[in-house]
């Protein structure tokens, strides 16, 4: 059985407007992260304490990606806009109005922004929003099943854009023209966001392969076909794959999570979801592969050499998000309107935040702020907590003793402390013991906050208080027996 998930909510939902300007970012921007889609962020700076700094709303529901470059938010929305947002004060600097909805993320490169819907892929001035040209694509190719969620994101690479379409093909354009370069054909809609790496285009298709294409003639190298199963026996490809390891991740309907050499086309191995729909993109880092599942609600970490499973986490409600990996923690949206993010070595839960209603989108983490989209019709930048830096304390035997006992922690809210053997463990009603680290922070959630408990000590090394933090405030456990 997998950890289940820590409730949270957002503590404060609190506005704040920086007056420093955003690190300008001068690379280009796309879905998850780089042509490779790996999904790894850098985190930037941090702030001292977790909340939010603005929330953005649009006239429909979010399942656009963000893209952020040089202080500005561009993501899109399902009321056919494309959102130009300063990254400081969640302030509209444009807005355009596409010919369909939007559930692409954004490219941005070289002073433009693209797009991508059923219309085609749009190419905006990044400063003004002013369009410089429309490359139109087909009509879509009849799709019989629900839940066709996403588009097609544009992959940026010298100079070129690489994206699916509903029209059945995968393309290739020059994106100051938005001249088509070549395209390929496949017998069903292309949804998931090709990904590019040494010269070779991957992309998949729900006509249940996954195809390999020469990145300068869109000649076919290779192609891979999905097992399928008996509810979807063309095993469809939403999912976006991902280049790392000698190998491209992706899911399928069909409940696998498969690895494909990239020299060969051959499967390397596959990682049954027990027929759970695979829509998440894998997120790739350190030789673990990352990726969530639908009606399985869960999310895992496999080794990306063997498919081994490394560690799973019960997530509340299905998982059609990317992950997104920042400086050593991985981040996932859920149907439940959660976003909670987990050590990635050993899927320790670490954090959460909350919107109103299903997060789709995947999260993106710039400048030490965490950016996301919901179906509740808000876009949503929330500023992460800063590591702390801790000493280790030795602690004498009699320490645990002095601090076991009941605390009040406000709000009538109890929590008892009890010595075994040489452990102090902590337990809130409802919930269950949790260890109490003589060297770090121990994380909690009390009325589904985030919440730390922490050791202090004076210059002389003796612990003098235990401390509680939460929600950017501090306070001294207090002991009431």
């Amino acid at each position: 059985m997998y950890p289940t998930q820590k409730t949270c909510a957002l503590p404060g939902l609190i506005l704040l407007a920086l007056a420093s300007s955003l690190r300008a970012d001068s690379q280009p921007a796309m879905f998850r992260g780089n042509p490779q889609h790996t999904g790894v962020y850098d985190a930037g700076a941090m702030f001292p304490a977790q909340k939010e700094r603005w929330r953005f709303q649009t006239a429909h529901v979010n399942r656009s990606t963000p893209a952020i470059v040089e202080g500005v938010v561009y993501a899109g929305s399902y009321d056919g806009n494309l959102y130009a947002i300063d990254a400081a004060t969640g302030t509209l600097k444009w807005k355009f109005q596409t010919a369909g909805e939007i559930t692409s993320s954004p490219a941005v490169a070289e002073g433009l922004v693209y797009v991508n819907n059923d219309a085609g892929l749009y190419a905006l001035d990044a400063r003004t929003g002013e369009q410089r040209w429309l490359l139109k694509t087909g009509a879509p190719v009849p799709f019989a099943h629900r839940w066709d969620y996403f588009q097609s994101s544009p992959a940026w690479v010298r100079g070129a854009l690489y994206f699916g379409s509903a029209d059945g093909y995968l393309y290739a354009a020059e994106g100051k023209t938005g001249k088509v370069l070549w395209k390929f054909q496949t017998a069903g809609r292309v949804r998931a966001s090709p990904a590019v790496a040494d010269g070779v285009v991957y992309g998949g298709s729900m006509d249940g392969n996954l195809y390999a294409l020469d990145a300068a003639t869109g000649k076919l190298k290779w192609k891979f076909k999905t097992a399928g199963n008996a509810f979807f026996p063309f095993g469809e490809i939403q999912s976006t794959p991902t280049v790392a390891e000698g190998a491209v991740y992706f899911g399928s309907r069909d409940g696998n999570l498969y690895a494909v050499d990239i020299a060969t086309g051959q499967k390397k191995w596959a990682f049954s979801h027990n027929g759970s729909w695979c829509i998440s993109g894998p997120a790739v880092a350190d030789g673990l592969v990352f990726a969530g599942s639908s009606d399985g609600q869960f999310v895992n970490a496999v080794d990306a050499q063997t498919g081994a499973e490394k560690w799973g986490f019960k997530m509340p409600s299905r998982v059609f998000s990317s992950g997104a990996i920042v400086a050593g923690d991985v981040y996932f949206g859920a149907w439940g309107g959660e976003v909670f993010w987990f050590d990635a070595k050993t899927g320790k839960q670490k954090g959460g935040a909350m919107a109103e209603a299903a997060v789709q989108t995947s999260p993106v983490v710039a400048d030490g702020v965490l950016y996301f989209g919901s179906d509740d019709g808000y876009l949503y930048a929330v500023e992460l907590q800063a590591a702390k830096e801790h000493h280790a304390i030795k602690l004498d035997p009699q320490t645990y003793d002095i601090y076991a006992g009941e605390y009040e922690l406000g709000g009538g809210q109890l929590m008892t402390l009890t010595r075994e053997g040489d452990k102090l463990l902590a337990q809130i009603p409802g919930q269950p013991k949790v260890e109490l680290l003589a060297e770090s922070p121990t994380h909690f959630f009390i009325n589904e906050v985030p919440a730390e408990f922490e050791f202090v000590k004076d210059e002389k090394g003796s612990v003098v208080r235990l401390v509680l933090r939460q929600s950017g405030m501090e306070f001294d456990a207090r002991k009431i027996k």
